[in-house]
This record gives structure tokens, sequence and C-alpha cells, in this order.
């Protein structure tokens, strides 16, 4: 794992952490990963800056927590996504039963969906 360093966004950057695009608040102590600062020095090295020594006495520490909850948010979005295909797949079941239902009522045969060719 990559060592991080708590820099000060000075412009909107966005990284990408465990498949997830995270914009750090400009201003704010944030911690970066040592290849996302090398990104930084090559593309644009004024964009970060380091941290005073007042900041790094008052934020460090609450900065320290930006590297454990940066996966956070991906495991609910993806906790979500499940949860709506799901819920999709259940409104899809549960429109072709009602569809059948109807056409039988009309005294309609229903066909069986067609199998997929391989």
């Amino acid at each position: 794992m990559s060592q991080y360093k708590f820099r000060v966004p000075l412009e909107t950057v966005i990284i990408h952490r465990n498949g997830k695009r995270v914009t750090p608040q400009i201003g704010k102590p944030f911690a970066f990963s040592e290849p996302e600062l090398r990104h930084f020095a090559e593309v644009n090295p004024d964009c970060v800056r380091t941290l005073t020594e007042t900041e790094a006495m008052a934020y460090a520490p609450k900065a320290a927590d930006n590297v454990k909850t940066a996966g956070a948010d991906e495991e609910a979005a993806k906790a979500a996504a499940e949860k709506a295909a799901a819920e999709k797949a259940a409104a899809d079941a549960e429109a072709e039963k009602a569809a059948a239902e109807k056409a039988k009522a009309k005294g309609q045969k229903q066909l069986p969906a067609p199998e997929d060719e391989i």
C-alpha cells in the first residue's frame, strides 16, 4: 500500500480510488497517495500545497479519516446498485406475471418466452 501525505487542494482535482471518483474539498487537507502527488506534479504542480504547521496540528487527525472512508461510499453505491437491480428483476417478473394473467383472463394463450440461442 502506498504512503499517504496530507496536502491542501488549491483547485478542483479528481482522483480515482477503489474504482470511484473522489473530489477533495478545495482548501481542506486531504490524504493523497504518492502516485497521485506524482501525477499532480507532472500535470499541474500548483494544484495542491503542503500543510502549514497550524493546519498540520489542527487537521491531520481529521484528514486521516479520508484514507479510511475513501472506499466506504463505493460500497454503499455498489449495494444500492445491487438493490436496484434486484428490484427491477422483481418488477419485471411481476409485470410478466400480470401480463400472463391478463392474457389468461381474455382467454388468450400465453406464448413461452423465446429461448436464447447459443
